[in-house]
Order: C-alpha cells, then structure tokens, then sequence
C-alpha cells in the first residue's frame, strides 16, 4: 500500500500521469506486486475512470463507487481525511471477494481524485502469508475470509492464537493455529 501511496504522491507532483504513463507504472507495480488484483483511477464524482491491467478489469471504468455502500464510506473517509482509507471485505466488480484501498489524490492542495488498489482477498493473503506447519485463518467481525488447510475446529480452539491486525482501517483478525505435527516436535 505504501508504494501506492508514493505513486499517487508522484501523480499529485506532476499534475497527473497521461495514459501511457498510467499504463508504464501500472505494468511496473503488476510485476513487483503480483499479490495486487488491480489499480483505478477514480475522479471527484466516484466514478472509475482508469483501471490497470486494462483487460481483466474494464468492466470497473465507469463504475461509480458512491453506489455500492461500503465502497462509498471507504471513498469518503478518504476523501473527508485526506488519508488512506480501506473498505472491508466486499464482492469485487469483477467477482470474487477483496478489498478496496482508497488514496486520496490532490492538485493545487485540494482533493482531485482517487487511486484505487484492488486486492483480491484469497490470492494477497496466500502470496503474502505462506507458512509451512501452520493452519492461517483471516476472519473480519467473525466472518471467514480466507483459511488454509488445517485439522480439526477443536484442535485450533486449543492451539490456535489469534491477534486483531491493525492496518490502517482493516477490522481483521488473524489466527494461527500449528499442526499437530509442529505441536508433537516442540513436546
């Protein structure tokens, strides 16, 4: 998120990136963020006015993120703070369940824009979480998000440590929960 970030604080620099500049940096970040599902440009009025990679997410342009209530609340902080704002978990446009990461864009010191990042919950939580010899369940306000495999309920209630993560807005709560064989090897 924190390189994000920079890129919008380089668009706000240079008064806004022309496509083709759009386009060079959002193939930069796909190759270094592959855990990223996909960057917009969202303008003043809530709409989806760019989005990168182009094909796999056009059906986001002209999508108007006021109309979808956890996108709009997310947009508004962001917009109201002036700070990075995150929806919770949500069904993306193009489906499947993620997030939206809100980064408030200004031109002349007032608000102009928004960049959007897009993570696509399963696919960000395995690129980042990889952890032999552990079950990982990520759960917000009690609802599962993503969960890897891993033995019985009853062994994670006994075994299992879960901490709330504290990132930017994200009410998320991660569990770990070691296998019986790594519970065996510390005995």
């Amino acid at each position: 998120v924190h390189a994000y970030v920079r890129m919008g604080l380089r668009w706000e620099h240079t008064g806004g990136h022309s496509l083709q500049d759009w386009e060079m940096e959002g193939s930069s970040f796909a190759r270094h963020y592959p855990e990223v599902y996909g960057q917009g440009l969202v303008d003043a009025q809530g709409v989806v006015r760019r989005a990168y990679p182009t094909q796999r997410n056009a059906t986001a342009v002209g999508f108007n993120v006021e109309r979808d209530p956890e996108r709009a609340q997310a947009f508004a902080r962001a917009r109201t703070s002036g700070k990075v704002s995150m929806t919770r978990a949500i069904r993306l446009i193009n489906g499947g369940v993620g997030i939206n990461v809100f980064i408030p864009l200004k031109k002349n010191g007032s608000f102009h824009a928004m960049l959007v990042v897009v993570f696509e919950i399963p696919s960000f939580i395995k690129h980042v979480t990889e952890s032999p010899g552990h079950q990982l369940l990520i759960s917000e306000y009690g609802r599962e998000l993503y969960s890897t495999p891993g033995p019985s309920p009853e062994w994670a209630l006994k075994w299992g440590a879960s901490l709330p993560l504290d990132y930017f807005d994200l009410p998320w709560t991660v569990t770990a929960v070691p296998m019986p064989s790594v519970v065996k090897a510390q005995s």
